[in-house]
């Protein structure tokens, strides 16, 4: 039962999830998540098991500081 506990636990892709302000290119998020997939091939894991999904959130759909971010600064 060990061994099946320690392979079910190796079949698990990590995945990364980015919020960010919309506004970045399609190319400025394929240089992204191919850097950020580097990085986890870099330490062992199959490049097929990593995943990114990329959130993209309208400023006035985020708050800094109790201000929406879409407001002026001060």
């Amino acid at each position: 039962m060990c061994l099946l506990v320690e392979s079910a636990r190796e079949a698990v892709m990590p995945v990364v999830i980015i919020e960010m302000w919309e506004g970045r290119t399609i190319d400025q998020k394929k240089k992204l998540v191919e850097g950020i997939t580097e990085s986890f091939v870099q330490i062992g894991v199959p490049r097929e098991a990593v995943q990114v999904i990329v959130k993209d959130n309208p400023k006035h759909n985020w708050s800094i500081a109790g201000k929406l971010a879409s407001e002026p600064a001060p």
